[in-house]
């Protein structure tokens, strides 16, 4: 029987390291990066989440979040295996960390992702704002929010 639980930074890490972003030596559990851009570094005292969907030996999808401002929760870090791709994990990972952000008083989510993981976000209920944009540790990334 497959689960959403929460799990911990040293459970997602190594999939963000190996699978998410490889190569990249800088994954911290929370980034300073703001929804319309520029960064606050009051942010790196943000309490993350971290949440995997897996049953008792597998760990098939994971995400994590946190809060970016006032009103503001950040998506980060998803990814399912490409094994399980396309059989919904990802809606149901986005629901879990909306429900955090929720709880957290939170009224927008948005995120970063990739281009070409663009498309999961829009069939959860992200829009795109702003140009699209690339960084030093991915080819193209564009912002994107959904009011909660």
């Amino acid at each position: 029987m497959f689960k959403l639980s929460n799990c911990t930074w040293e459970e997602i890490k190594p999939i963000w390291q190996n699978e998410l972003w490889p190569g990249r030596e800088d994954v911290e559990p929370v980034n300073s990066m703001c929804r319309n851009g520029g960064h606050d570094k009051i942010i790196k005292k943000a309490v993350p989440y971290f949440l995997k969907y897996h049953d008792d030996d597998t760990v098939l999808g994971v995400i994590s979040g946190h809060i970016s401002s006032d009103t503001d929760f950040r998506v980060r870090g998803i990814f399912v295996y490409p094994e399980y791709r396309k059989q919904g994990i990802s809606q149901i990972l986005f629901a879990g960390i909306e429900a955090k952000a929720i709880w957290n008083g939170s009224k927008i989510l948005w995120s970063y992702p990739k281009i070409p993981a663009l498309n999961v976000y829009l069939r959860y209920g992200f829009t795109t704002f702003g140009e699209i944009e690339t960084t030093g540790f991915s080819k193209e990334n564009i912002r994107v929010m959904k009011f909660i």
